[in-house]
């Protein structure tokens, strides 16, 4: 039986998520290496996989190859990569200022949950206060905007007291 490019690029795409959601890491891997032409949806599905399995430093070697192949990020990549980067602090300044001009250059950073993520992230790896003050007085706040910037305020303000 002869599948379609279609349909077997689908089948691959939901063996790499089915594996990635079910902790068998390398198996996804395995399975992703293994496609012709990733979608972004199917690269989503693996950064968010080096997520849900603790792979930070996999996860943004992947982000970095999802522009050289030349698929375009999209809102759920960016999600996905500020999660990795809120789960290596040590590297969340870079990844904070990266994906922030990054979200700004494709739109996205006016979307209020990818700036609720941006907020939260600056808040957590040290950014002045003045700077999270910047991106919020930037976005269209929602309640969630406002809970993000003000527990990002109480964090900058307690860090700056100790």
């Amino acid at each position: 039986m002869k599948l379609s490019y279609e349909k077997t690029t689908m089948m691959s795409a939901l063996l790499v998520s089915l594996y990635m959601k079910c902790g068998m890491f390398d198996d996804g891997m395995r399975a992703f290496s293994d496609m012709q032409e990733p979608q972004v949806s199917t690269w989503n599905s693996v950064i968010l996989g080096c997520v849900d399995n603790a792979k930070c430093e996999e996860g943004l070697e992947l982000f970095s190859q999802i522009r050289t192949q030349g698929v375009m990020p999209n809102r759920f990549s960016i999600v996905g990569v500020l999660s990795i980067c809120a789960g290596a602090l040590e590297r969340s300044s870079w990844c904070a200022h990266r994906l922030h001009c990054l979200s700004t250059k494709l739109g996205l950073a006016s979307m209020a949950f990818v700036a609720n993520l941006i907020l939260t992230l600056y808040s957590k790896c040290g950014s002045s206060l003045e700077e999270v003050e910047h991106l919020f007085d930037e976005i269209d706040s929602d309640t969630i905007s406002w809970n993000a910037f003000m527990a990002s305020a109480h964090t900058l303000v307690t860090r700056t007291k100790l």
